[in-house]
């Protein structure tokens, strides 16, 4: 926890002043890595959620899932899963997903998207003296410590996240913000907010720092198992053991349970397409499938307006 604790200082700080970003870039950059314990998350998914999870049915089931920005746990949650087990291989990713968890248990709808999407009060004192006492302990650890750090300029805390890809939403007041989110993300509505909230307390979640190719012993079955993009990096770093890895998840699946194994942005793009095929040829299972969700760039700029699309690569067990 104190390494965890001392590099996101120095992320923090060193993201703010350029002349110390300088002096420690290399430093950054081993640390800050695409997939490591000090990889920064995303303050909120880049994924069109909505597009995918409303066509599953979440009602009392069992997932794995990445934990990235939170969201695919919170949305899950939302829709009425019971059990959640998590993996990330970011520290941070856990820390982030536990406040975001803390948040909601805690504060008003209002409040909230304050607390996360203000330009001008996002990570204020005060909420935050609200939240931490619903942290988990090792979280609590974490947060006061950073808190401690910056409690004269807590928005400098926004440095430990990764910058949203879709920086439309710059041009948007909170309360916009939250509306377009919702468009991908379901909880962002209020009267889904207050559910997640109500649903939380009936969920069990654990979530863990592991790899990918590393959750074997995490549960015996689950009727959804949630990937993100990662099957998009494994194809660049280590794509034969992340596909014997897949062969072994699919035998957790229970009978018509799914697995999401990829999502890409801009399924018209011919790059884009080709590694969704390369993903699904290379892993060779019988029944995977592509399918195209409306784009989450465009579902949060031009709501109702959407010509472009993303897609998701997906497992569904019949037998």
């Amino acid at each position: 926890m104190d390494e965890l604790i001392k590099n996101a200082l120095l992320i923090i700080e060193s993201l703010q002043k350029k002349s110390i970003y300088q002096q420690n870039s290399r430093k950054l950059i081993k640390l800050n890595k695409k997939f490591g314990l000090y990889s920064m998350p995303y303050l909120y998914t880049n994924e069109n959620l909505n597009g995918y999870y409303n066509q599953m049915n979440f009602n009392g089931k069992s997932v794995l899932t990445v934990v990235g920005s939170g969201d695919h746990i919170l949305s899950a949650v939302a829709g009425g899963a019971t059990k959640v087990d998590a993996f990330d291989i970011s520290g941070y990713a856990l820390m982030a997903y536990y406040l975001k968890e803390a948040a909601i248990k805690t504060l008003e709808y209002e409040e909230y998207i304050t607390y996360f999407l203000s330009s001008t009060e996002c990570f204020n004192n005060e909420s935050y003296a609200r939240i931490r006492a619903s942290l988990r302990p090792d979280a609590l650890t974490f947060w006061d410590s950073i808190y401690e750090k910056y409690q004269d300029n807590p928005k400098m805390i926004l440095n430990l996240f990764r910058k949203p890809e879709n920086l439309i939403l710059g041009y948007f007041n909170t309360t916009e913000k939250a509306q377009r989110l919702a468009n991908v993300i379901s909880y962002f509505d209020s009267e889904k907010y207050y559910q997640l909230r109500e649903n939380l307390e009936k969920c069990q979640i654990t979530c863990c720092i592991r790899d990918v190719k590393d959750l074997d012993d995490l549960g015996a079955s689950y009727d959804y198992i949630l990937l993100s993009n990662i099957s998009k990096y494994q194809l660049d770093l280590d794509f034969g053991n992340f596909r014997e890895a897949i062969s072994r998840y699919i035998s957790k699946l229970n009978i018509l349970g799914e697995i999401k194994l990829g999502y890409f942005w801009g399924a018209q793009d011919p790059e884009y397409l080709k590694r969704c095929q390369v993903i699904r040829d290379g892993l060779n299972i019988d029944g995977i499938e592509i399918t195209e969700i409306p784009s989450q760039y465009f579902e949060i700029a031009t709501p109702g307006i959407n010509q472009m699309h993303d897609a998701v690569i997906g497992y569904k067990k019949s037998k």
